[in-house]
């Protein structure tokens, strides 16, 4: 029997997507019943769902060595924040939850057996549970897997070895409009600091009050400007939750409260204030179990140090008078080197393979981090923009995918899905 390649698309990919992968030889497409992703009505006969049987268990699948590391990560129980609540409701207790993580775990082990994988690539991340879990246990058995990442550009792509978590060469020839892409990420000096008038715009369900209470209770602690700027400061980049960004590529500062307490520390060291920004899509789209009162509560407790910003207000004029950014995975890890100012960042994030000293990633230590911190302060702007140059440049040619489309044309859904998807298929034709 041959050895063959699973391939994860998940969502949002057109039917010539579907055409061409389907060509390859010894391939077979992987997908969910528990977590159904969007897929076009005439490819979904073409799916192979690794948990379509729960129940069948083999011999082959009572690896509790394997079983006990899958099991224990701790990012297993916040996936289910994104099933339907519906779904939540059918496992409501602690117990039956394991259970069924459990029968995802063997499923996978009985799946991967019966079609002989031996390679398993990864169009992005996986961040639904089933497909998470399936993924641990490809790493765990010993599965050639890689995963596509975000880079620093949204035309392109990291392809990541899973198990060694190094970057996968890209050494086929490909142009990119690096220049182009670095001016369209410089402060726009004409860009005016507009107060959006409505900014509020709830989602019909029934997170509308919660919304509402938590963004009155934010706005009722803001500080205005002209006080922000009377002290040095760093400011933090809240994320929207539920996402990739933060679950899983966040790890543990899933909870991102857990970095504000450290840059907090840091702060005090420097003697700066910490400023907090939300995310403008939280107002669009909210979960109370991730945003609610009690975080801002939290966050105020610190110490009069730590500020919250008026998130309606444009991030240029804050960017541009800080000493330094803080965000657990966010792009504007990017608009902040490549003008010249020193970042700190605590997850996965999308600058891999960065060895420079303005990009500050937190490993637990503060001493380590107010060190290497205090070193990014330390340089001038120039040294910022030219070592960011440098490494974007060999980003630019490790990564897969399109060029730079502009930075209008480069943010449009098609555009975005595009780019990536021919990364995807640049990366498996080249590693098949």
């Amino acid at each position: 029997m041959e050895f063959k390649t699973g391939i994860y698309l998940g969502s949002n990919i057109d039917d010539s997507s579907y055409e061409r992968i389907l060509k390859m030889e010894n391939t077979l497409l992987i997908a969910s019943t528990v977590f159904p992703e969007r897929a076009p009505l005439n490819y979904k006969d073409k799916l192979h769902y690794f948990d379509e049987s729960l129940a069948v268990i083999n011999e082959l699948s009572f690896d509790f060595n394997l079983i006990k590391k899958v099991s224990s990560d701790y990012n297993l129980s916040l996936l289910w924040s994104r099933f339907h609540r519906d779904f939540r409701k059918k496992y409501n207790t602690e117990i039956s939850r394991f259970e069924f993580q459990l029968s995802l775990i063997h499923s996978s082990i009985s799946f991967i057996e019966r079609h002989n994988l031996k390679t398993v690539f990864f169009a992005y991340e996986p961040h639904s549970l089933s497909i998470y879990i399936f993924k641990k246990v490809c790493i765990e058995m010993g599965i050639r897997s890689a995963t596509l990442k975000v880079s620093p550009f949204p035309s392109r792509l990291f392809a990541i070895d899973d198990k060694k978590q190094t970057i996968l060469e890209n050494k086929m020839e490909s142009t990119f409009s690096l220049e182009n892409f670095i001016k369209s990420r410089k402060f726009n000096e004409t860009k005016k600091h507009i107060k959006k008038k409505n900014p509020f715009r709830y989602p019909l369900n029934q997170s509308i009050y919660y919304n509402f209470k938590y963004h009155k209770y934010l706005l009722k602690h803001i500080t205005q400007r002209n006080q922000i700027f009377q002290n040095s400061f760093i400011v933090f980049f809240l994320h929207y939750q539920p996402e990739l960004t933060t679950l899983p590529d966040g790890e543990i500062f899933v909870s991102q409260f857990e970095a504000i307490k450290v840059l907090s520390k840091l702060c005090e060291k420097f003697n700066y204030n910490l400023v907090i920004r939300e995310h403008p899509d939280t107002v669009k789209y909210f979960n109370k179990n991730w945003r609610n009162k009690s975080f801002i509560y939290k966050i105020k407790n610190l110490g009069e140090h730590v500020i919250i910003d008026d998130f309606r207000k444009s991030n240029l004029e804050i960017l541009k008078k800080c000493k330094g950014v803080g965000t657990i995975t966010g792009t504007v890890i990017n608009e902040s080197l490549i003008n010249g100012i020193p970042v700190i960042v605590f997850g996965n994030h999308p600058f891999k393979g960065w060895n420079g000293k303005s990009l500050v990633q937190f490993n637990g230590s503060l001493d380590g981090l107010i060190s290497s911190f205090k070193t990014a302060t330390q340089l001038e702007q120039k040294e910022i923009i030219q070592e960011v140059k440098e490494y974007l440049l060999v980003a630019s040619k490790q990564s897969f995918g399109g060029d730079f489309l502009g930075i209008e044309k480069d943010g449009e859904i098609a555009s975005l899905w595009f780019n990536r998807y021919k990364a995807f298929v640049d990366f498996v034709k080249y590693y098949l």
